[in-house]
C-alpha cells in the first residue's frame, strides 16, 4: 500500500516534490465519508483510500506519473542482463545548467505484510549514486541496505541482499538485483 511517493530534478521537477496518501486528524461531520475514504489497517497510519493530482496544463501531472513509471521500471528491470552498456533513461529537470549533471531523486514509502518500508535512490544518466532501504520492524526505522556509489552495505535482517553486492552493476538497482 502506498504511503508516500516523492521525485526531485527529474522532467519538470526542479525541487522534491511529494505525494502524501496520509490522511489528515480532522475528520468529516459524516462518520460514512471518513469510513469510504479513509484506511486504517493493523497499523499507526489512516490513509486515504484515493488521491487526485490536479492542475494547469503543462503543470507537471503527467511527469508526476511519469516519475512513478520510471521507478517502478527501474526496480524491476534494471538489473536485465540487456542493460549492461546502455545509459539509465532519467531526464533530469533541464532548464538550469545546474540539474543536468545533478542527480535525480526517488523514493517511496510503503506498506507491505503490515511493515512500512522507506526506500529511495539518486542517480544520473550513467550511474546509481545513492541507493537505500529502511523497514519499521517495530517502532523504530531501521536499515536493510545502503549503497552509495559501489559500495553497499547489507543488514542481517535483510537475508535477500546477502552476497549479491558484487552482482550489482553501476547502472543496476541493487534492490532490481535482489
Amino acid at each position: 500500500m502506498l504511503v508516500e511517493f516523492s521525485v526531485g530534478n527529474f522532467r519538470s521537477f526542479k525541487e522534491p516534490v511529494v505525494l502524501s496518501l496520509v490522511a489528515t486528524k480532522a475528520v468529516s461531520i459524516e462518520a460514512r465519508i471518513d469510513d469510504e475514504n479513509v484506511f486504517s489497517g493493523n497499523h499507526s497510519l489512516r490513509l486515504l483510500k484515493t488521491a487526485v493530482i490536479y492542475g494547469a496544463n503543462n503543470s507537471g501531472k503527467s511527469n508526476f506519473i511519469d516519475a512513478l513509471r520510471f521507478m517502478r521500471r527501474l526496480v524491476l528491470r534494471s538489473s536485465l542482463d540487456s542493460q549492461v552498456d546502455e545509459p539509465i533513461p532519467v531526464e533530469p529537470f533541464a532548464l538550469t545548467e545546474q540539474t543536468i549533471s545533478e542527480p535525480s531523486f526517488f523514493e517511496i514509502v510503503f506498506i507491505s505484510q503490515g511493515k512500512q518500508y522507506r526506500y529511495g535512490f539518486r542517480l544520473t544518466s550513467r550511474r546509481i549514486i545513492e541507493e537505500w532501504l529502511y523497514y519499521v520492524p517495530s517502532v523504530r526505522e531501521a536499515l536493510l541496505f545502503q549503497r552509495h556509489e559501489g559500495d553497499i552495505r547489507v543488514m542481517s535482517a535483510f537475508r535477500e541482499g546477502k552476497d549479491l553486492s558484487d552482482k550489482t552493476r553501476p547502472n543496476a538497482l541493487f534492490l532490481s538485483v535482489v
